[in-house]
């Protein structure tokens, strides 16, 4: 019930920000530019931005309330960090460090704030990331999608819905005492201590 009713709320939260059109034959503003390279995998800064611009506008409806719960989707790389992943790591720490830090102020008001860290789900990103590993090592996608699989202690890719159950329960009532917390979803990957 809760999670449904954080589903009903988001489209009032998330209003569309109007936004000043450009001029015919002027170069786009940098904000638009470096927002286009961070969806190619480029500066985080803009993602960070939306957590913060995301949060502060569903908190004063939350505080109304007196009830709210926040949950950002993070990574494992917050707590064990990726080689080749520089700017990713350090941007999910920090998601990490705002949350710590919000659901110790947000506490009296009745708001909760969590992560749920993600390792290798069976997600569109994954099995592009297994066609690359499979070229690269001349196997098929399929080989290295098994090949990735067998280095999770659960032998498998976690579904999308395991993930989404984590974050509805961080959402529900049975959740009530926890917050501040980094719940990880890795089937046991990863090594690092809570």
């Amino acid at each position: 019930r809760a999670a449904a009713r954080a589903v009903l709320c988001a489209p009032r939260l998330l209003r569309p920000v109007p936004r000043r059109p450009a001029r015919v034959g002027q170069q786009r503003p940098r904000a638009r530019r470096v927002r286009r390279e961070a969806g190619r995998g480029g500066d985080p800064r803009p993602r960070g931005r939306s957590v913060v611009r995301l949060i502060r506008a569903a908190v004063p409806h939350m505080r109304q309330n007196k009830w709210g719960r926040i949950v950002n989707v993070t990574s494992i790389s917050a707590k064990e960090p990726i080689a080749g992943l520089l700017l990713s790591n350090a941007y999910r720490a920090a998601v990490h460090g705002l949350a710590k830090t919000l659901s110790r102020e947000f506490a009296p008001d009745g708001i909760l704030v969590n992560n749920v860290c993600p390792g290798m789900h069976e997600t569109d990103r994954l099995r592009h990331l297994g066609e690359i590993r499979g070229r690269e090592a001349g196997i098929s996608t399929e080989e290295a999608l098994a090949r990735m699989a067998s280095a999770i202690p659960l032998g498998r890719l976690g579904q999308p819905e395991e993930l989404a159950a984590a974050a509805v329960f961080l959402c529900s009532a049975r959740a009530s005492f926890i917050t501040g917390q980094s719940i990880v979803v890795d089937g046991g990957a990863s090594s690092f201590l809570t």
